[in-house]
């Protein structure tokens, strides 16, 4: 699967009316596909959610980190960023790797991070930047002396 699927269906409910169709029928109001049908949801997703087999409406698998942990996380980076250290993408996924491991979350020691990196690049798009590592030149190392920065 691609990394930037866009689901092609949205809901036509909002989870409003969601709520107030599984309301309805935990008060006996109405029967589920009486609900369905007043509420504009598919009596198959009302089904699903009073069997207890989808609880959150969230689409797609669960991140590794939670919002918070990564909320967490983006601080420390904006901190690095303060202080003048740029961040690669390699740097963030050592210092994620090292912090999901330190919560003991189930990933290998030898795992990239490549596809929770992508993803989390792109939740976090807003508030994070990224710079690219580039060698210095020697001609800009030696034109920076200490001689020369003095005059």
């Amino acid at each position: 699967m691609p990394r930037k699927y866009v689901r092609k269906v949205e809901p036509k409910y909002s989870p409003d009316n969601m709520i107030k169709a599984l309301h309805d029928i935990e008060h006996k109001k109405l029967l589920p596909i009486d609900a369905a049908q007043d509420h504009g949801i598919p009596s198959s997703t009302i089904y699903n959610r009073l069997s207890g087999r989808f609880k959150d409406s969230k689409r797609g698998a669960k991140t590794i980190l939670s919002k918070e942990e990564e909320s967490f996380l983006i601080h420390v980076i904006q901190t690095f960023q303060q202080w003048q250290h740029p961040m690669t993408p390699a740097a963030i996924k050592a210092i994620a790797k090292n912090y999901m491991l330190e919560l003991g979350r189930n990933i290998s020691i030898d795992s990239h991070l490549n596809e929770w990196f992508y993803g989390f690049m792109n939740r976090w798009k807003d508030d994070l930047k990224l710079v690219k590592d580039v060698k210095l030149e020697k001609v800009r190392s030696t034109a920076c002396t200490k001689e020369v920065v003095g005059e």
